[in-house]
């Protein structure tokens, strides 16, 4: 029973990981930690991943057409440059959250699992697609033998069982991070790394309301402004 409930566990921390290497997010880090007396449904995996792309603000966009089209005024023809790759995540990130803005607008009183039904096919068709089933199948695997992955090993065995082409939104291995437990190499990687701890610190900090007094929830409100202001400065 303890070895179906690891294996479990495995495959859905590889469902995570697999889906948010497929759509272009960074993985930090995914593991296993089993206990058996944790009551049904506690956490006992986890899969840290952030968007490269911090927001859907349309002006981000126009922010990244503005070295392109220079280009155009000065040599008339622009670069092929990172600018390109930008826009191209930012414009998925734009289509594919309009049609969930869509579903919510033309359906004001639909429940959480009518959004869930709707929007639900493209990761079932990842994970039941002839490689997408070898990467997870490949990723458990590793999971059950090592329990903890950094982004960067997880993908790497991602990329292997998939195969080429890879999928066009994913990031390169050595794109991912090293494991939240190593030194951060650059300065993306620290800034991804603190907006993953401050989200599990906001999330923490709301799981204790019913808990505290009065004067330790204003408190704590407080600090949870204070939190969101640090999130919105990483995420710029």
């Amino acid at each position: 029973m303890v070895q179906m409930t690891i294996k479990r566990i495995a495959v859905h921390e590889a469902a995570h990981c697999l889906t948010a290497w497929f759509y272009g997010l960074r993985v930090e880090e995914v593991g296993i930690q089993v206990n058996p007396l944790a009551a049904q449904g506690e956490r006992q995996g986890f899969c840290s991943a952030t968007s490269v792309v911090a927001s859907v603000n349309p002006y981000e966009m126009y922010f990244s057409m503005a070295g392109p089209l220079a280009d155009d005024m000065t040599c008339k023809k622009h670069s092929l440059n990172g600018d390109f790759e930008m826009m191209r995540d930012s414009f998925n990130l734009f289509r594919d959250t309009q049609q969930m803005y869509e579903f919510c607008k033309a359906n004001p009183k639909a429940t959480f699992e009518a959004f869930f039904e709707t929007f639900k096919v493209p990761v079932i068709k990842l994970l039941q697609s002839r490689k997408g089933k070898k990467a997870l199948k490949a990723l458990s695997t590793e999971l059950l033998e090592s329990r903890t992955l950094s982004g960067a090993k997880a993908v790497s065995i991602l990329e292997k069982a998939w195969g080429f082409p890879l999928p066009e939104m994913a990031l390169p291995a050595n794109k991912h991070g090293q494991g939240l437990t190593s030194k951060p190499r650059t300065l993306d990687d620290l800034r991804s790394r603190l907006f993953l701890y401050v989200d599990a610190l906001d999330n923490n900090l709301e799981s204790l309301r019913g808990m505290l007094s009065e004067s330790e929830n204003t408190l704590m409100d407080r600090m949870k402004k204070a939190i969101l202001a640090l999130k919105w400065s990483l995420a710029e």
